[in-house]
C-alpha cells in the first residue's frame, strides 16, 4: 500500500476565525398566524403574540383594566348594554336576574342595585329607536316580558301594557330586536318566525313574518341584523335573518306585507354561527364568527360555501380557532371597538385554564391574543372598552398599566427563522434591540431555537421614573420632579448594548417579554432587533 504525504499545512496562519454576521428583524405587523408550517413561516408574523396589540408599523403593550361597578350580589355578567341619547347617556349591566344602570359618574367600585329585579333569563338583544315621542331603548331575553326604558326609567310591555303594549304576540317570546328602515323587527324564540311593528313605533301590532318556506337547513332563527352598501343607513340596507345552522336570509324593501316593495335577494349558507351574540357590524358589513371562522357576510354572498374558511378573516389563526371548538351550546362574544379600529372575539364565557379573547386590527387584520380577561360578557360603553365575568364585576380595558392592581406580561415569539443559512449550525451571540418610549420600560430578549418555545423568567416592573428626567403624575413630588413632554420619545439604553445570549441550533426564534404593571399605561414601541450570530456547519 502506497502512503501518500499529508498536503502541507502553510506555516505562520492561524485557522480561519468564523465571521459574525448579523440580521434585523422588523416587529410582527403580520400579527398572530398559526395555520401555517412551522418551517418557512415569515419572520413578520408571530407564533405567539399575548398582551400585545398589532399595529400598521409595530406591536405595543395593551393596556390594563379597572374594576367600574359590581352587579348585585356579585352575579355573573350576561349583557352590557347603553342608551345614548345626548343628555341622557346611560349604561346598563345585566345577570341572569338583575338589570342595574350606572353612569360616567359613578364612581369606581360602586355595588349597583338592580333597576330590574326578578329577571330569569339575563341574555340581551337591545335596540335603540329615536321616534317623534322620544328614543326609546327595548330589551328582550326569549324568557321574561320585553322592558323599555325612556330616558329615566324602565317599563315592561306586555299586551296589556300602558303607556306602550305590543300585540299579536308574546314578548317573553322574543329574543332578538333590531331596527330596518325605521323598523323594529323581532325574532321569536325556537321558531322562525319573524314580527315587525309599524315604522317609527316601539309599540302597537305586531306582524308576524313567517319564513320556515324560505330555509332548507331548518333549525330557528337565531339573530337578525342590517347590512349596507355603505357605513350609513339608508335606501340601499337590507335586511339579514341568521339561523343556527348557519342559513342567511337576505332580503331587499321596506314593507314586508307588500311583495311590491320586499324581495328575497337570496339565501347563503356560512357555517353554523357560534351563538346569539357571535357577530358585529363593520362599516355596513356583517361579521359573524362561525364554525368556518370569523366570516363577512358580503364576502359570502360571492363565494361558494367550501371556500369559506379560506376567505375567513379568521384564516392566519384558524387552527386555534377550530381548537376552541363550536357547537350549538356555543355563546361567543364579538364586539367592535371602533376608536381603537379593533375587533374583539371571545371564544366562550367561561374560558379556562387561562382566561383571553382575540384581538384584530381592522386596517391589516392582524391577530394578536389579550389574556388574563375573563369574560362572559363585553360591550363599548362611550367610548371605551367595557367586559366582565363571573366575578361580576364590570371592569373599562386598556387602561392604566394594571389588571386591577395585578401586572401582566406581554409576550412575543417571531415565527423561526434558519437566518439565510438553511440545514447550517450557527450559534446567537447577542441581540440588540430597538424601542422608542415615554415612560421607562424593562424589556427581556431572548431566543429559542430548533422548533421549541422555551421562555425565561418574566423581567421585573420597571422604575416609575423616566431615565430621561421625566416624572409620571401622582407619582413624582410636586415642585420636585420634572416632568416629561407627552409626545417626548426617549430611545432605551439597549439601543447601543449588546444582551449576551449564547444560543446554538438551526432556526431561531425571537421572542420579546415585557411586564406592565406600573399605575401607567406603557407607551412604548419596538421598531427592531438585531441579531449577531456565527456559523456554517452543515451536520449530516
Amino acid at each position: 500500500m502506497r502512503v501518500m504525504p499529508a498536503r502541507a499545512q502553510p506555516q505562520g496562519h492561524a485557522p480561519a476565525q468564523r465571521s459574525v454576521r448579523t440580521k434585523t428583524y422588523l416587529p410582527p405587523v403580520e400579527g398572530l398566524v398559526t395555520n401555517q408550517a412551522v418551517a418557512g413561516q415569515s419572520t413578520r408574523s408571530a407564533t405567539v403574540l399575548d398582551n400585545f396589540r398589532v399595529t400598521s408599523r409595530t406591536i405595543k403593550p395593551r393596556g390594563g383594566s379597572n374594576w367600574r361597578v359590581g352587579t348585585p350580589s356579585a352575579a355573573a355578567l350576561t349583557a352590557l348594554f347603553e342608551y345614548t341619547k345626548a343628555g341622557s347617556e346611560a349604561y346598563f349591566v345585566a345577570t341572569a336576574t338583575t338589570v342595574s344602570t350606572f353612569t360616567d359618574a359613578t364612581a369606581d367600585e360602586t355595588v349597583l342595585t338592580g333597576a330590574i329585579t326578578g329577571q330569569t333569563s339575563g341574555h340581551y338583544s337591545t335596540v335603540e329607536n329615536a321616534t317623534s315621542g322620544g328614543s326609546y331603548l327595548t330589551i328582550v331575553n326569549g324568557d321574561d316580558s320585553a322592558q323599555i326604558y325612556d330616558g329615566t326609567s324602565w317599563a315592561a310591555i306586555t299586551a296589556v301594557s300602558s303607556p306602550i303594549a305590543i300585540t299579536g304576540v308574546t314578548t317573553a317570546d322574543l329574543i332578538d330586536v333590531w331596527l330596518y328602515r325605521s323598523r323594529q323587527f323581532f325574532i321569536e324564540a325556537g321558531t322562525l318566525s319573524v314580527w315587525y311593528l309599524a315604522t317609527n313605533a316601539v309599540g302597537g301590532a305586531a306582524t308576524e313574518f313567517p319564513m320556515s318556506s324560505v330555509f332548507n337547513r331548518g333549525g330557528t332563527l337565531l339573530f337578525g341584523s342590517t347590512l349596507s352598501s355603505d357605513s350609513g343607513a339608508g335606501l340601499d340596507d337590507r335586511c339579514v335573518f341568521v339561523t343556527d345552522q348557519g342559513e342567511v336570509a337576505v332580503y331587499n324593501g321596506s314593507d314586508p306585507s307588500a311583495a311590491a316593495t320586499w324581495s328575497l335577494d337570496g339565501v347563503y349558507y356560512i357555517g353554523k354561527p357560534l351563538g346569539p351574540h357571535a357577530y358585529a357590524k363593520v362599516s355596513g358589513d356583517l361579521l359573524i364568527a362561525t364554525e368556518a371562522g370569523l366570516i363577512t357576510l358580503s364576502a359570502a354572498m360571492r363565494s361558494d360555501a367550501a371556500q369559506l374558511s379560506a376567505s375567513a378573516l379568521s384564516r392566519p389563526i384558524e387552527a386555534d380557532w377550530q381548537a376552541e371548538g363550536g357547537g350549538s351550546s356555543a355563546n361567543w362574544h364579538v364586539t367592535v371597538w371602533s376608536e381603537n379600529n379593533e375587533i374583539y372575539v371571545s371564544p366562550y364565557p367561561t374560558p379556562t385554564p387561562t382566561p383571553f379573547c382575540w384581538v384584530m386590527n381592522l386596517s391589516n387584520g392582524a391577530w394578536s391574543r389579550f389574556t388574563g380577561w375573563q369574560i362572559t360578557a363585553i360591550n363599548t360603553l362611550g367610548k371605551g372598552l367595557h367586559f366582565g365575568g363571573s366575578s361580576g364585576r364590570v371592569f373599562e380595558g386598556d387602561i392604566g398599566g394594571t389588571d386591577n392592581g395585578s401586572s401582566f406580561v406581554c409576550l412575543s415569539a417571531l415565527a423561526f427563522d434558519e437566518m439565510d443559512a438553511p440545514g447550517a449550525h450557527k450559534v446567537v451571540g447577542g441581540i440588540r434591540a430597538f424601542w422608542t418610549y415615554v415612560f421607562p420600560i424593562n424589556p427581556q430578549h431572548s431566543m429559542s431555537a430548533d422548533y421549541i418555545t422555551a421562555w425565561p423568567a418574566a423581567p421585573s416592573v420597571a422604575d416609575a421614573i423616566v431615565s430621561g428626567g421625566g416624572a409620571l403624575w401622582d407619582v413624582a413630588l410636586w415642585d420636585v420632579g420634572l416632568w416629561a413632554d407627552p409626545g417626548e420619545t426617549v430611545a432605551t439604553d439597549t439601543l447601543t448594548k449588546w444582551q449576551v445570549v449564547g444560543r446554538q441550533g438551526r432556526a431561531f426564534s425571537l421572542q420579546i417579554q415585557l411586564t406592565s404593571g406600573a399605575t401607567y399605561k406603557l407607551n412604548t414601541e419596538l421598531v427592531a432587533c438585531d441579531v449577531a450570530y456565527t456559523g456554517g456547519e452543515v451536520f449530516a
